[in-house]
Order: structure tokens, then C-alpha cells, then sequence
């Protein structure tokens, strides 16, 4: 059960979505919601041959309090719109920047919500939801824009391949599959052998569920000229889906983390919620 769910407010602009379907969940869990206000204040790097008065750091610091106290009531006023537990805490640390504080706050979550801000770019939203799935240990669910939590959850699609990263996300998400009215195992070109999707690809996987009391269907989706990503979401579309399941693959290297192909997919062109584990 998700009873502890951060939503992080880092890029300087409160995502409704995200609060919406935080608070939808809670609602059902009897869950809290934190909102996480993190902004990062930038100072500039003094050389040997200048030096910038005390009033450019005064200034600095002053923006930045005016941003947080914006960004405070806005997410109070989203949590004000829904009758569940919740607060907003404030990361004012000199030493973290934004994703850093929101990565550190998320290993106290069951669950953080991200939502992708319509004023930011693709790159500053990429770097956030990379330090989050990469960095916090947490289950992250990804919020499009203009997307809703469904009540009661309908079809789940979930993404499956023999990997730590897909059986992380599915045991994760086993609250939200245990709820929803149907699921599609969904395994694209699979390859049969035992190092790979067995001798009758998503059986095994499908029997596990079971003895969770879960009933699956097992899907073979072939690409058909499409990506992979292009081929789970074209599925998800065509299924219905109201929430895509899938493993978070990328890895940290000198500071830059990388996304894998499907991942990268999932999260620039998902129109519904996705849940993504590390």
C-alpha cells in the first residue's frame, strides 16, 4: 500500500496532474500526500580577478525566498482542493540543488509523483526524472500533461521482460494491480530460451501472479517496424489502458544519467499514467 506519497515541486512550477492523482490515490489508501518545494538558488563563481558585491547575493537569496513562498501556496492550494492528509515542506538547503533534495526527501515515500511542467524543457525534465528513478530507490509515477487518475482503475498494461528492472516495477505496482479490472502482460517479440522469455514467453511470470491471486493475460505484441516503446504504447492505446507498468532502465555516469530506449520512449510520449521502478 502507498501510504506515504511525495510529489516534488522542482522546476519552478506546480503540476496539478500530479497533485490530482496523488491525492486520488490517497484518497483510496488513507494515504499522505508531501508536497516537496525545492529551488535552487544560483551563485556566481568568483574568480581571482573579480568579485560581486554582497547586494548580487542579497538579491539572489531574495529571489529565490519570493519563488518558494509562490510555489508554497500554490501546492497548498492544490492539497486545500482535496480532503486527504497532507502538508508542503520546504528544502532551503544552500549545499542540494533541486532533483539532489527531491531524491533525498523521496527515500522516506512509498511512492513520488512527478509531472511534467509545461514551462520546462525536455532536458530539465529528463535530468529530474532521472535522479528520481535512478537515485531514490522509490517507484515513480509519471503524470502527462492533462492526465487523470482513474477511480476505479480500469486496464493496466504492464511491460514485461526477464529483467531486475520489470520485476521491480511489477512487484512494486502489485497494490494497483490487485485493484484494476483487467491486465496485459504484454511482452514484445519475445525471444523463447531459457536465458531469455522461457519456452512459452510471460507463462512463468503469469503463474507467479497467480499464486497473488491475479489473473493475466499474456499478450505477444510484435514490433512490426515499431520501437519497442512504440509498440507498448501503441498496445496501451489500443487496449484502453489507463496505466502503462514498466521497468526504469538507465544507469549514472560522470554525473550524466542515461536513459534506455524504451524508457527515454515511455517518458516523452505517454498520454496516461506510467509507473516506473528502478
Amino acid at each position: 500500500m502507498f501510504k506515504d506519497l511525495l510529489v516534488p515541486v522542482v522546476l519552478g512550477e506546480v503540476c496539478t496532474d500530479a497533485f490530482d492523482a496523488a491525492c486520488a490515490l490517497a484518497g483510496e489508501e488513507g494515504g499522505r500526500v508531501t508536497a516537496l518545494v525545492a529551488v535552487s538558488v544560483v551563485t556566481p563563481v568568483v574568480g581571482t580577478m573579480n568579485y560581486f558585491p554582497d547586494a548580487v547575493y542579497d538579491s539572489l537569496r531574495e529571489a529565490a525566498a519570493q519563488a518558494t513562498q509562490r510555489l508554497r501556496e500554490q501546492a497548498e492550494a492544490c492539497l486545500a482542493r482535496h480532503d486527504v492528509a497532507g502538508e508542503t515542506q520546504v528544502s532551503d538547503s544552500i549545499w542540494l540543488t533541486s532533483p539532489e533534495a527531491a531524491v533525498l526527501h523521496a527515500h522516506y515515500a512509498d511512492l513520488v509523483l512527478l509531472g511534467r511542467a509545461a514551462g520546462a524543457t525536455v532536458e530539465a525534465e529528463r535530468a529530474v526524472f532521472s535522479s528520481l528513478l535512478l537515485g531514490s530507490g522509490r517507484p515513480l509515477l509519471l503524470v502527462p500533461r492533462e492526465a487523470r487518475w482513474p477511480s476505479p482503475l480500469g486496464k493496466v498494461v504492464v511491460a514485461w521482460r526477464p529483467s531486475p528492472e520489470a520485476s521491480r516495477a511489477l512487484h512494486d505496482a502489485l497494490p494497483l494491480l490487485r485493484r484494476a479490472r483487467s491486465v496485459d502482460l504484454v511482452v514484445v517479440d519475445p525471444r523463447v530460451g531459457e536465458t531469455a522469455h522461457g519456452e512459452l514467453p510471460g507463462a512463468d511470470i503469469a503463474a507467479h501472479l497467480g499464486r497473488h491471486g491475479l489473473a493475466v493475460d499474456v499478450v505477444s505484441v510484435p514490433r512490426e517496424g515499431l520501437s519497442t516503446g512504440e509498440a507498448i504504447l501503441r498496445h496501451a492505446r489500443e487496449a484502453g489502458a489507463q496505466l502503462v507498468v514498466a521497468g526504469g532502465y538507465g544507469h549514472s555516469r560522470m554525473r550524466e544519467q542515461v536513459f534506455g530506449g524504451v524508457t527515454r520512449h515511455l517518458f516523452e510520449h505517454a498520454t496516461v499514467p506510467v509507473f516506473f521502478s528502478h
